[in-house]
């Protein structure tokens, strides 16, 4: 689902495809060996999947998490409206999964000067500034990131740091790069599977 480096004194904020997600504090998860199946870190209602995870280290309280629906809404809500919590509860709600929504597809935590690209199953790409989008409380909807046609859905989204826009060849650009072009090759094989296991029945797990 996602793996991510820490530094011991990190929070972590997981979120769920019903449009819930939770912050806790690393050390909530004690340290286990690599063939241990790990403590629950969020609970999901049923027919849900984690979608996503970021980790929120210290001094980084003053970005935002950034949550896309499968229909094409978004929104960014500020970090420090996620309050620490205990792992393995329901969480908070992030952003509303109504009929117009759909399901939650991904989330990033991003800062002013990024950019996000956007792909869809049927292989359209978009790429908008992250100031562009609206940042709004985590109990709203969220506003149209983009246009959809058909059945069409949102399949992968990317992060593209202010160092990737630099040029630098660092992390951040390789997990653009990756998500990008693991979304590509989902559109090009003409399959109704989105990135990284994500099913057409509206179960969204992360890329």
């Amino acid at each position: 689902m996602a793996v991510r480096e820490t530094d011991g004194n990190s929070d972590i904020l997981m979120a769920t495809s019903g449009g819930m997600a939770i912050r806790f504090h690393e050390t909530d998860s004690r340290s286990m060996g690599r063939t241990a199946r790990g403590v629950r870190g969020i609970r999901q209602g049923s027919g849900e999947q984690v979608v996503g995870m970021v980790v929120i280290g210290p001094g980084e309280e003053d970005g935002a998490l950034l949550a896309i629906t499968e229909n094409g809404y978004g929104k960014r809500t500020p970090l420090s409206d996620y309050r620490v919590q205990h792992r393995g509860g329901k969480g908070l709600i992030t952003i509303k999964c109504s009929k117009r929504n759909g399901p939650l597809l991904g989330i990033r935590d991003v800062r002013p000067g990024e950019q996000l690209m956007v792909i869809t199953r049927g292989g359209i790409m978009i790429r908008l500034a992250i100031d562009s989008i609206s940042e709004q409380s985590r109990n709203t909807q969220g506003v149209r990131i983009i246009n959809l046609k058909g059945e069409d859905k949102v399949g992968s989204i990317a992060k593209i740091s202010q160092a990737a826009l630099a040029g630098v060849d660092d992390e951040e650009t390789l997990e653009a790069e990756t998500d990008v072009t693991e979304a590509a090759d989902v559109a090009d094989a003409g399959t109704d599977t989105p990135t990284g296991g994500e099913t057409g029945d509206g179960e969204v797990p992360d890329e």
